[in-house]
């Protein structure tokens, strides 16, 4: 065989033995390609990739939640995903599932689904999502650190957990619907363009995070009279603004604080356009105090209560903060007004006459009631009295009557405010009645100088202690009891009880846990209340302290039996 035939043969058969490698190279990459754009994502869902731009997730049931955004099984081609498609079917976003990718821009969730797992789209590229109506909870860190602008959350969403949209720094206004029942702390924090939140659920929970309020920050918060959201607006410094709708009390259908025949004409004319199948165009508020009978329906039954009520309290009309305490008896003092301050405390307002003198008087509901001695009357003028040394959640009956004519008098029932307890302290031996004091003027810096906002000099005890406007003292207490806007119902060894709310720490205390600071070489300080500069007494300036001595019914000269942790109150009117 010639060397050219050779050379020419080798040629051959290097070729075709090149072709036989090459092949099964090229179709093995082609494999490996389809085998990471397609796979498995739940006991019942799968995934695949469209080779472009979008991935979608198909089947029924939950989605997997992942425990990192690296064990997500397109964590590979993340840079490639632009958008996500989850069909019918698919009930959750698993944890981590679209964490990291960086290009994703949108996200398209089904009805049906009702749960958003921890950091699912955490730091994303996402701008656009819509949530399903059937939603229920967001879960923690969800959507932190995404490009969106705009949300709209679902009328079943009932929780935002942690850092929910943290640094969302394009969020300008968001909507939290009345079914939201928790918002976790951080939530809405660092959201620099955040201009408005709107909570509906007047008893929504809000997560403060530390004593800066970092769960929320909006330059408005809106929400409804004595909310919680105003409760938080207040204790971090932030702008409320009231919703246009204010709780009405039952059978106030037109706000004028009232129950009267007016009212009634007004129910029956929204009976008789519900009878014709219309809308009656009352919000939901004046819906609820429409219902005067509380059967569920809005009919002239409701009408006819109203009436009966006011004829039978004497007066033509009843302040509405007071349907159902109202006596029945004749009342011949007008305007008579009782409305509560506190635990302890009960404020009487009436018109009096010129001239004339009169007398208050506060007597338990309660059989065999045992502090009636710490019944204590503080009478500021004919027509304003305020009753103290009272006990939480207890009704009195209260009468006002002319010193020189028995005839000329009236009566009301009163109820204390009732607390919701969320925490006890044990008792500890060597708790004392030091409440000494602090000035004011001293709380310059947050969170101390936002808790002490809008708080005023107690006006009933002579004390000079500042109260907030809630009813409570203000005070400062270590850290072992908690932080700036915490409340807490106290009681003495004697049975008086009082609330106050922490404007300032005490930090770590005497103990190294918060707990107290040394006040006269052995007693435990646990409160210090917090006074106006320019009215402090003489005798706590004298003591250095507030214990000892009676307040106008703030009877302080018994030692501290008991300390709880409760839930936020109600605006008053001092």
């Amino acid at each position: 065989m010639s060397k050219r035939l050779t050379v020419i043969l080798a040629a051959a058969c290097t070729a075709v033995l090149c072709q036989g490698i090459v092949t099964p190279q090229t179709n093995t990459t082609a494999i490996t390609a389809k085998a990471a754009e397609e796979g498995s994502c739940g006991s019942s869902l799968t995934w695949s990739y469209d080779g472009g731009s979008t991935l979608t997730i198909s089947g029924t049931g939950d989605m997997t939640d992942f425990a990192s955004a690296s064990d997500t099984p397109w964590y590979d081609i993340r840079s490639s995903i632009e958008h996500v498609v989850l069909e019918d079917g698919v009930t959750s976003v698993g944890s981590n599932a679209f964490r990291f990718c960086a290009y994703l821009t949108d996200a398209v969730l089904p009805e049906g689904l009702t749960t958003i797992g921890d950091s699912a789209f955490y730091s994303c590229g996402l701008t656009d999502v819509s949530f399903p109506s059937t939603l229920e909870e967001i879960g923690a860190g969800a959507f932190a650190d995404t490009k969106l602008t705009e949300i709209s959350l679902p009328q079943n969403l009932t929780i935002i957990d942690d850092n929910a949209f943290y640094a969302c720094s394009e969020l300008q206004e968001v909507v939290i619907p009345v079914s939201t029942e928790e918002i976790g702390t951080g939530a809405f924090f660092q959201c620099e363009a955040l201009e408005k939140v709107t909570v509906l659920n007047i008893d929504c929970w809000i997560g403060r995070g530390d004593e800066n309020g970092t769960t929320i920050s909006a330059g408005t918060l809106i929400g409804y009279p004595g909310s919680t959201a105003e409760k938080y607006a207040a204790m971090f410094g932030i702008c409320f603004q009231s919703m246009y709708e204010t709780v009405l009390e039952p059978g106030d259908i037109n706000g004028d604080t009232l129950v009267n025949a007016s009212d009634a004409a007004q129910v029956l004319i929204a009976a008789a356009i519900i009878g014709s199948g219309e809308d009656s165009g009352l919000t939901v508020s004046q819906q609820t105090a429409a219902d005067f009978n509380g059967d569920g329906m809005i009919n002239a039954s409701d009408a006819t209560s109203i009436l009966c009520f006011s004829a039978n309290a004497g007066v033509g009309s009843v302040p509405a903060a007071n349907v159902g305490k109202a006596s029945a008896a004749s009342n011949t003092i007008e305007n008579l007004n009782v409305s509560t301050i506190s635990v302890s405390c009960l404020k009487v307002t009436w018109d009096a006459a010129e001239g004339k003198t009169y007398n208050v008087r506060c007597e338990s509901t309660e059989p065999n009631y045992a502090y009636s001695d710490l019944i204590y009357y503080e009478k500021k003028s004919e027509g304003l009295c305020y009753i103290t040394g009272l006990r939480e959640n207890s009704g009195y009956e209260i009468t006002v009557e002319a010193a020189d004519d028995s005839s000329i008098s009236g009566r009301m029932a009163g109820h204390t405010e009732d607390v919701e307890v969320i925490g006890e302290y044990p008792y500890e031996d060597g708790w004392t009645n030091c409440f000494a004091y602090e000035p004011a003027s001293g709380l310059k810096l947050n969170p101390a100088y936002g808790a002490i906002q809008g708080c005023s000099v107690d006006v009933i005890t002579g004390t000079g202690v500042m109260r907030d406007p809630y009813g409570d003292y203000c005070c400062a207490m270590g850290l072992f009891y908690g932080r700036c806007g915490d409340r807490f119902l106290v009681e003495l060894d004697n049975g008086t009880q009082f609330t106050t709310k922490i404007c300032d720490s005490k930090g770590n205390g005497s103990d190294g846990q918060g707990k107290y600071h040394r006040f006269g070489g052995t007693g435990k300080c646990i409160i210090e209340f917090i006074y106006k500069d320019g009215c402090l007494p003489s005798y706590p300036a004298n003591m250095g302290s507030y214990g000892g001595k009676n307040w106008s019914g703030l009877d302080l000269s018994a030692n501290i039996r008991s300390i709880k942790k409760i839930s936020f109150g109600e605006p008053v009117e001092y």
